[in-house]
């Protein structure tokens, strides 16, 4: 898998990386006329980024539960066009739980997402996945895979998650990683 640069750009969308916190990535995807977002960590980069660019917010994709990953959710909910999904009873302000796995198509679009069940982080981790979305396919990780190593384990196993990893070995290799941390320099 190919790490992806902070924006990759197909016809019609672009992938942007926005830092957050000290080193966590808020990423979104835009067409010229929506944004959806993973990992809302904080709501301040969403909402200056898409008030910047006229962008309404389609919807929000969450991984986990993890509170650097969904602290933006709140305040970021009023200005929500289509749905905020997730995997997790653990996670505030879904308004679609999915169960993995499954397909999702996202909201002002004909794009579908793949949910991958995706445990060892934590548990009721999921991943999104989608081979269309952009010009390479895009797998959004959160924190069950960096560029260097993959998260510690909290609630979930060691087991689970070298299964996830074997899992992500399946993808094309063309596929752009877009992991919610950056610790390429400490692993």
């Amino acid at each position: 898998m190919m790490e992806s640069s902070s924006t990759t750009k197909s016809s019609d969308y672009q992938l942007i990386a926005l830092p957050a916190r000290q080193d966590n990535y808020i990423w979104l995807v835009r067409n010229s006329t929506h944004a959806w977002v993973v990992d809302p960590s904080l709501a301040q980069p969403v909402h200056d980024y898409i008030v910047q660019h006229g962008l309404i917010l389609a919807d929000l994709l969450i991984t986990h539960h993890h509170y650097d990953h969904v602290e933006g959710i709140k305040e970021l909910a009023p200005l929500v066009q289509g749905r905020i999904i997730g995997d997790s009873d653990r996670i505030d302000g879904l308004t679609e739980r999915v169960h993995a796995p499954t397909q999702i198509q996202l909201s002002f679009s004909d794009i579908t997402v793949e949910v991958l069940s995706t445990p060892g982080h934590t548990y009721d981790h999921v991943s999104y996945y989608s081979p269309q979305w952009l010009q390479n396919p895009v797998l959004f990780s959160g924190d069950s895979l960096f560029s260097a190593g993959c998260g510690r384990i909290f609630d979930g196993t060691m087991e689970q998650a070298f299964e996830t990893i074997g899992q992500f070995l399946t993808l094309p290799d063309e596929t752009l990683l877009a992991c919610t941390h950056e610790y390429t320099l400490s692993n």
